[in-house]
């Protein structure tokens, strides 16, 4: 809560200081959007309309583990698009690849929903048990 106070207030002030100085605000338009999507709203969608209408094997609904897969189908599927193959480069020091890419479902939006979904929706597991 804090945080976004202060936010809010020095967005205020940078704000007050460009008119009293008679400048444009060195803040970004704040709109408008452009209507494709460049973070994985669509994708999220998708994934909540799955988890409201989805039905697992264990519970009467799926798991947060389903429902995520769908983000995975989605990548691949960009990766192997026009666009995706394109974006093919990448480079790597040590263990670790890196890959810049503008797919969507890797936007930090989607992977801020992704948590949140996660979090609000739980992680539940079922060990395999022996047959007895």
């Amino acid at each position: 809560k804090n945080t976004i106070l202060t936010h809010r207030r020095n967005v205020k002030r940078m704000l007050r200081d460009a008119i009293e100085i008679g400048k444009t605000p060195s803040t970004l338009p704040r709109g408008p959007f452009p209507l494709d999507d460049k973070v994985g709203m669509s994708l999220a969608v998708d994934e909540l309309h799955y988890s409201i209408t989805g039905r697992g094997r264990i519970n009467d609904h799926v798991q947060f583990d389903t429902i995520r897969k769908l983000r995975s189908s989605y990548t691949k599927m960009w990766e192997s698009s026009p666009r995706g193959v394109l974006e093919g480069a990448s480079f790597a020091k040590g263990t670790g690849r890196v890959r810049p890419t503008a797919c969507p479902a890797q936007s930090d939006w989607f992977r801020d929903f992704s948590s949140g979904c996660e979090y609000r929706m739980g992680y539940e597991t079922m060990a395999d048990h022996g047959v007895p």
